[in-house]
């Protein structure tokens, strides 16, 4: 079996498919929708390859649109990607096939041995009554020689079939001496030739007895020797805490094809180039989308990488704000559960930033100091302290040459300022079904980072929550506290918020979840020095309530949301809220949903707000879908809205989808017409949008080793 899985696995990466997809779309309209500036008129084309090289599954992924004419931000983007998730989870299943596959190798081994076992005691039995009726025909009782002649340790008959003749030759001789002579010696011929038949009778068992005893004999050394000395070695083996893919083929070597794990390439940890988000850690690149090459590798005792390339931000203006951006790190894996990270994150502005004044009108810029790199060096853990509670903590500074002052460079804040802290922990409380979390950020008031996501700089932030499960987990109840400081050159100011979610889990019974959620955002300091504001704070009210009815193939679900945004931006507050009940009917071929509710806005300024819908508004909608065949099938869908003047809009869409026999082919059309208008004093607006997209699936052998 371990040679068959070694030679399959072998077959397997030589012989891997080269597949992908490549889709067209095309979107026609007679005007934008409501509060987009974006032109409808468009078309995109997408494109996915996939490419296995030495076993590896590389993608290239790539997305054009016209729409990237009249925009200074391109959404059009080519990416190379390295799927390190998916081949170790390939491998992963490969053992866990090999594992299944012993197990049953070995239960059939099993029943072998009962079922060879069981005919190898019926041929004994056999063996043994043919053995007694020689020794009775030889009348071994008055022998001597084979009284003393046991029938287990007979291997060779051929004594006691000479033993018998000679019994009966003595009798056929000795036949002439009495009467009735030709009857004796015709009975002693018979004897003889039934002693004949008897003998070979025995042989055959004899052999039979030995061949299936080679059988079973052989069975249990291959079995030993070529699967269950690989599998003692692997079935021990905890696969989910390995990190790489190399680590992985290195613990399953035993079942791998020779030479496996010595390539290359399988220390790979990850490999992007083009356009992709990267995480390295919170202070450094936390999700960013680059453009530009990253790279990462198993050395053994360590995993390093490196990044370099471009992102960049929507500016208040409308304009990108970029930045060349580069990075390297190494992740120390001392023990399987205790991780310790080093991070260097260098990054540098894009003069293009400083073109137009719009931004920084209030800020001198022509001192060297904005074009100066920003240098930020980070120290982060991930571990356990036990099966329970797990640690995750990361501590960074930021480093950037300062003006002369005096004769002096400064390049550090001994205060600390420039510095930035994050430590978190969670855990369960045993035998219990409580489970706590904590965390605590700091961030000084100098330390920059301006690739963030979002600039925390100057504030403290402490977080604990609790969740536990009650009445055999039918309800669950989860609980937050959220303290948020922020200090800036001219105060200091807190804010502190209570969350909580209840959820009830239940097949029997409506599930219904209640949850409120605060959260705050803060804007850095030259934000601050442009447009004078303070942190932006607010809070989510969310109830939903679920349930669903089956019965003969056809199921209802019902579905009831409550959601209420709320915001506070200095003196201004504005928010919104929405009710709505959905009904969704589905059987084999079709499905039929209608949702109705009420939408209201609260506060903000009405007059430079983008305003896309009626300030408050009741709707209903209806959606219909229809399987008519493998091939095709339609959709429809209608809309109705309801403001305080009256009819607001209505519409309607229908689409149908075909998938062609002969071909790996889809095609898909829409057709949407909408009838709107925002206030009572505006006119009607009316819209027509269509859409077709075209995909093509393909797959291609990759014979041979051209790719490696």
């Amino acid at each position: 079996m371990f040679s068959q899985f070694k030679t399959f696995k072998k077959q397997k990466d030589d012989n891997n498919e080269i597949k992908g997809d490549v889709s067209t779309t095309a979107n026609v309209a007679n005007n934008p929708d409501p509060g987009s500036g974006v032109d409808n008129n468009y078309y995109e084309m997408h494109a996915m390859l996939e490419i296995p090289i030495s076993g590896l599954p590389i993608e290239l992924e790539g997305m054009y649109t016209s729409q990237d004419a009249n925009r200074s931000v391109k959404s059009s983007y080519f990416r190379i990607h390295y799927d390190v998730s998916k081949v170790k989870e390939e491998l992963q299943q490969f053992i866990s096939s090999y594992n299944q596959k012993f197990a049953e190798t070995k239960s059939k081994a099993i029943g072998m041995e009962q079922v060879y076992g069981k005919m190898i005691g019926t041929l004994e039995s056999q063996k043994t009554r043919l053995e007694n009726e020689l020794k009775a025909e030889s009348s071994l009782a008055e022998s001597k020689e084979l009284a003393t002649i046991r029938v287990n340790d007979i291997v060779d008959t051929s004594s006691l079939k000479q033993q018998t003749m000679n019994t009966v030759d003595s009798n056929n001789n000795a036949s002439h001496l009495g009467e009735n002579a030709a009857k004796k010696k015709a009975a002693a011929l018979k004897k003889k030739e039934e002693i004949e038949k008897k003998y070979q009778e025995l042989e055959t068992l004899n052999r039979k007895i030995e061949k299936y005893k080679t059988l079973l004999e052989q069975n249990k050394n291959n079995n030993y020797f070529d699967s269950a000395i690989a599998y003692s070695k692997i079935h021990t083996q905890d696969y989910s805490s390995l990190s790489s893919y190399k680590q992985l083929v290195k613990k399953s070597s035993d079942i791998l094809p020779d030479g496996a794990a010595k390539k290359f390439v399988t220390g790979l940890t990850n490999m992007d180039a083009g356009m992709f988000s990267k995480y390295s850690s919170k202070y450094t690149m936390s999700g960013q989308m680059m453009k530009g090459l990253d790279l990462g590798y198993d050395l053994g005792f360590c995993e390093v990488g490196g990044t370099i390339g471009k992102t960049e931000y929507i500016g208040r203006d409308g304009t990108p704000d970029k930045y060349t951006c580069y990075s390297g790190r190494a992740i120390f894996n001392f023990l399987e559960t205790q991780k310790v990270g080093f991070v260097y994150y260098g990054y540098t502005i894009d003069k293009t930033m400083f073109a137009g004044d719009g931004f920084f009108k209030n800020i001198n810029i022509a001192t060297p100091i904005f074009f100066r790199p920003v240098h930020i060096l980070s120290v982060n853990y991930n571990g356990t302290a036990s099966k329970f509670v797990t640690i995750e903590a990361e501590s960074a500074i930021s480093i950037k040459k300062m003006a002369p002052v005096e004769g002096q460079t400064k390049l550090l804040d001994k205060t600390g300022g420039n510095m930035a802290w994050h430590i978190s922990s969670d855990g369960n409380i045993p035998n219990t079904s409580v489970s706590l979390t904590g965390s605590y950020d700091k961030t000084g008031k100098q330390f920059e980072n301006n690739t963030l996501p979002l600039s925390r700089a100057g504030t403290e932030q402490y977080k604990l929550g609790g969740k536990t499960d009650l009445f055999h987990s039918f309800l669950s109840i989860g609980i937050e506290y959220n303290y948020l400081l922020q200090s800036s050159y001219s105060g200091t100011a807190s804010n502190t918020k209570w969350g909580f979610d209840i959820k009830t889990h239940s097949r029997r019974y409506p599930a219904v979840s209640v949850s409120y959620k605060p959260y705050a955002t803060f804007r850095s300091y030259s934000d601050t020095l442009n447009i004078p504001q303070r942190p932006l704070l607010g809070s989510v009210w969310t109830s939903k309530a679920t349930y669903q009815l089956k019965e003969h193939g056809r199921v209802w679900r019902f579905n009831l949301l409550y959601n209420k945004c709320s915001t506070v931006l200095d003196t201004t507050s504005y928010g919104n809220t929405l009710m709505q009940l959905m009904c969704m009917y589905t059987e084999k071929q079709l499905s039929f949903a209608t949702t109705m509710g009420y939408t209201s806005q609260t506060g903000g300024n009405a007059t430079t707000a983008i305003v896309t819908t009626p300030d408050r508004m009741s709707f209903l909608s209806l959606t219909e879908s229809y399987v008519i065949s493998k091939q095709y099938s339609i959709t429809g869908s209608q809309e109705i809205g309801h403001a305080r003047f009256g009819i607001c809009k209505y519409g309607l869409s229908a689409g149908i989808m075909c998938n062609f026999k002969k071909a790996p082919v889809t095609a898909r059309m829409n057709f949407r017409y909408s009838n709107y208008k925002l206030n009572e004093i505006e006119n009607w607006k009316q819209l027509y949008t269509g859409n077709m997209e075209v995909s093509y699936r393909f797959k291609a052998k990759k014979k041979g080793n051209n790719f490696k």
